[in-house]
């Protein structure tokens, strides 16, 4: 009996001091963020910046951060903070390890190995190191400007790797993806939204992303999905999927990418004269619920500067193939996705990332590459894989992305085997062919199509 009260006495006393430090322990931010500023030399004629407003974070309201809105002095620009965000976050983790412990956390101690502890120093020290083994907390922050320069500080960083569960599935309306998590939890896109850029250098995400995304419309769009798949590193990457009954052209080199972008070209001006007939103009309204995605990984293969010269008339030929897609395509069902590690000059061309509403954007080697896809510096300074900058029309957040395993990938692909010969047998004959006197000329018909 003395022990179990002993136990509870243990158990109430390091749960108030878990508050208590939860509750006192976090100093006052916006002072933190106005003495780094000081520090690192932001501010303008001996002006600091000011204060303007305190949102604090509620839980209950699923606001999951504090936010503080700062003017910032008359000759400053919100990029000379933005560039030193990493300080402003080390600086505000400055301070003693934060706890955040709750009652229910009580059923995952251990009470018989607590209980063998003879004193009731023992049983503390015991508690104290289960919470902040469970539950230390670092503070992370992110920045954005209206004319007024917004801090939003959370009280949980983002995880450092998510695993796909297949469950997040269920969790999908129509064409949306489950892309990965940030601080607040699951983050999905709209695969039908537009059209889409994913930048990151090797190993840090981006085919996995690909994987993820294919494996997502064979779970639950099977039968109103097609599939173009350029495979630009030998075919390696999409293999999984190419003999999937979705997959309608699938290239593996810069002869066979041609030939499909050539077909999904005149596909789209066929529909675009299909739908004049019926006074639409998109297929919605023309009640047409297949999506034809056309994946392109390692579109560097594809820019007349990065291949050898007997290859850049068609470079060429591709590029407008797909600047064409992006401009044409996403009300007549056609969405590109254009994926590249080297997000350099034709690389990246303007129409492609013009056209493209959705931005996903892992580890870059420079700032240079960073600006280039987000026109902003930040990819390069990215350490973890899989974590990525999301730019999207309404704002841009950091987020992991899931992590799919070959095992769940191919319980995916199977049901959606077909042998089967590839449209028209054309692409077999461009293999046959190769270069010679082989030059595509399309008649691009663009015509007013409303979006």
């Amino acid at each position: 009996m003395l022990a179990e009260i002993a136990t509870s006495l243990t158990l109430a006393s390091v749960y108030g001091l878990a508050q208590m430090k939860k509750d006192g322990g976090v100093g006052d931010d916006v002072k933190k963020i106005r003495q780094i500023a000081d520090a690192i030399g932001l501010k303008k004629n001996g002006q600091s910046i000011i204060i303007r407003r305190r949102d604090p974070a509620d839980k209950e309201k699923n606001k999951f951060y504090s936010e503080y809105i700062f003017q910032i002095p008359l000759g400053l620009a919100f990029s000379d903070f933005e560039t030193k965000l990493n300080v402003f976050q080390d600086g505000l983790n400055i301070k003693k390890t934060l706890y955040s412990f709750s009652l229910s956390d009580i059923k995952k101690i251990n009470i018989k190995k607590l209980m063998k502890l003879k004193s009731l120093k023992a049983k503390i020290n015991y508690i104290k190191k289960f919470i902040k083994d469970k539950n230390s907390i670092r503070k992370s922050i992110e920045m954005s400007y209206d004319g007024m320069i917004h801090f939003k500080v959370y009280d949980q960083d983002i995880p450092n790797q998510v695993d796909f569960n297949v469950e997040k599935w269920d969790e999908c309306n129509g064409w949306k993806l489950p892309l990965g998590e940030n601080r607040e939890g699951t983050v999905f896109l709209d695969l039908a939204s537009g059209h889409f850029v994913i930048a990151g250098a090797t190993t840090f995400g981006k085919s996995q992303l690909l994987k993820l995304m294919i494996s997502t419309l064979l779970t639950n769009k099977p039968n109103e999905t097609e599939m173009t798949l350029v495979d630009l590193k030998g075919g390696l990457e999409m293999q999984y999927f190419e003999d999937c009954k979705q997959t309608i052209n699938f290239a593996d080199d810069i002869e066979t990418a041609v030939a499909s972008l050539k077909h999904i070209v005149a596909d789209i001006q066929q529909r675009q004269k299909m739908l004049r007939v019926k006074k639409v103009n998109n297929v919605k309204k023309a009640g047409i619920n297949k999506r034809h995605f056309i994946i392109v990984d390692e579109a560097s293969q594809l820019a007349p500067s990065q291949v050898p010269s007997k290859y850049k008339e068609l470079a060429k030929e591709a590029q407008a193939y797909m600047s064409y897609i992006t401009r044409i395509g996403h009300s007549m069902g056609y969405t590109l996705v254009y994926a590249t590690q080297y997000p350099v000059g034709d690389v990246m061309p303007n129409q492609i990332k013009a056209n493209s509403n959705t931005t996903i954007c892992f580890r870059l080697e420079t700032d240079t590459q960073s600006e280039t896809v987000l026109d902003q510096k930040g990819a390069e300074q990215i350490q973890l894989q899989g974590r990525c900058i999301l730019s999207v029309p309404s704002g841009r957040q950091q987020v992991q992305t899931y992590l799919i395993d070959d095992k769940t990938i191919k319980t995916v692909v199977t049901p959606n085997i077909v042998i089967k010969s590839r449209k028209d047998d054309t692409l077999a004959e461009v293999r046959k062919e190769g270069t010679t006197n082989r030059r595509y000329t399309l008649e691009l018909e663009e015509t007013e199509v409303l979006n």
